[in-house]
């Protein structure tokens, strides 16, 4: 499966998961440092997964991880959060 987007998965609130996805070109590092930036001072900000966004069978799946980051991407429930949060727009 080829990468069509990357993605980072994290906890701002204890229990409260959000995915973020973003541009293949752009750093995983980059991104986290402007979510970091954005939460760490008001909330208790926790990275979960990162990796990458393609397609396979018709549906969007979350593979891989963040050498940068040294952090892998959780396949299924990254996944399932990112079709939630898709439902939800």
């Amino acid at each position: 499966m080829s990468a069509q987007m990357k993605h980072i998965s994290f906890e701002a609130v204890e229990g409260f998961e959000r995915i973020t996805i973003f541009d293949k070109d752009q750093e995983h590092r980059d991104v986290a440092n402007g979510l970091t930036h954005i939460y760490e001072s008001v909330l208790d900000f926790k990275i979960l997964g990162a990796g990458q966004v393609g397609i396979e069978g018709g549906r969007l799946q979350c593979f891989g991880g963040s050498s940068r980051l040294g952090i892998e991407c959780r396949k299924d429930k990254d996944t399932e959060l990112l079709q939630r949060n898709l439902n939800d727009v």
